[in-house]
């Protein structure tokens, strides 16, 4: 369902015809990988989203990607504090651009948003006449190695607009977390909704970047699952590339609904994350939560890697568990 292609095949593929875009840039290197892989020429009526208020690195990057399309290029801004904001400004520039690239081939560029946004912005495309879509692809950029830290305090844990779940104060919670290497996000979300029970999933060491990063993860999700040990209903392994697999992993994972609450907190890549919005979006029972938080690593976030991925967005849309 999902292909791993090296970036020249991607951008050789892109560009034997014009396709429209949509993604976003940061302080991440590789949140240009894409835009600027392919001649601007190749890309049509390109819109890119921005933090308002931008670190020096992603400045940069911003001032390159703009160069690159030769004054083509829109970007929104998106305030990353205000989710209703960002809510309200993803709605209004998906509208438009589903207009533009209706039935038209088109490359939704996910590498960069945060988790918050990518799960909003998909929200809004299911919204969509599937039609719309059917062109569309899905493209991710992959790292070649992860920081020793990635983000800072965590400021908020909110439930994430378009999944509220159904969520009643006189039931208990199954909080089920696809965990990554930030431990203190899971922390605090567990602090916050104070489960009865957690289910613990870790990306699978055969889909792994590498094996050091797969041994770093297991030690920091073996160490939370001594910590909250008396809470640990039990652990499961998902596919952190395939968001179709990862949803029916989830589903297996969660099971009957039963008398719980379920929260899900994805916190591994952005492609598990959609795996996450994919089975919520079915399942509206569920509720999916977001940490926000004070900083992040962007001297040292990540490497980018030499490949993308890339896979069609119809079918995350179809009910096919």
């Amino acid at each position: 369902m999902i292909d791993k292609v090296d970036i020249a095949g991607f951008a050789s593929d892109v560009s034997s015809t014009a396709h429209y875009l949509l993604g976003r840039v940061s302080f991440e290197e590789r949140s240009t990988t894409i835009p600027l892989c392919v001649k601007g020429m190749k890309w049509k009526s390109p819109v890119i989203f921005a933090s308002t208020r931008k670190a020096e690195k992603a400045l940069l990057n911003l001032s390159r990607v703009s160069e690159h399309f030769k004054g083509k290029l829109v970007h929104p801004d998106l305030d990353v504090g205000e989710p209703l904001r960002v809510a309200e400004v993803l709605r209004k520039e998906i509208g438009i651009f589903a207009e533009a690239a209706a039935h038209r081939k088109a490359v939704i560029d996910i590498t960069s948003f945060r988790r918050e946004e990518l799960l909003i912005l998909f929200a809004f495309i299911k919204e969509l006449q599937p039609s719309t879509f059917k062109h569309w692809l899905l493209a991710y950029t992959g790292a070649q190695n992860m920081g020793e830290w990635l983000s800072g305090e965590v400021t908020a844990v909110r439930s994430v607009l378009g999944y509220p779940g159904d969520v009643r104060p006189s039931k208990t919670t199954k909080l089920v977390l696809l965990m990554g290497f930030e431990v203190s996000r899971a922390r605090s979300i567990i602090e916050a909704y104070e489960p009865k029970q957690i289910v613990l999933g870790t990306g699978r060491q055969s889909d792994s970047i590498t094996d050091e990063l797969y041994d770093r993860n297991r030690k920091l999700v073996d160490g939370l699952s001594r910590e909250f040990q008396g809470s640990i209903q039990h652990r499961f392994e998902f596919s952190p590339r395939d968001p179709i697999v990862v949803a029916r992993e989830l589903g297996e994972a969660i099971g009957a609904r039963g008398e719980a609450n379920v929260v899900i907190a994805p916190l591994h890549t952005k492609l598990s994350t959609l795996g996450a919005a994919r089975y919520a979006l079915f399942n509206r029972a569920a509720q999916i939560c977001y940490a926000a938080v004070d900083e992040y690593n962007e001297n040292a976030y990540s490497a980018p890697g030499g490949h993308i991925y890339v896979m069609p967005i119809e079918p995350l849309f179809v009910p096919s568990f």
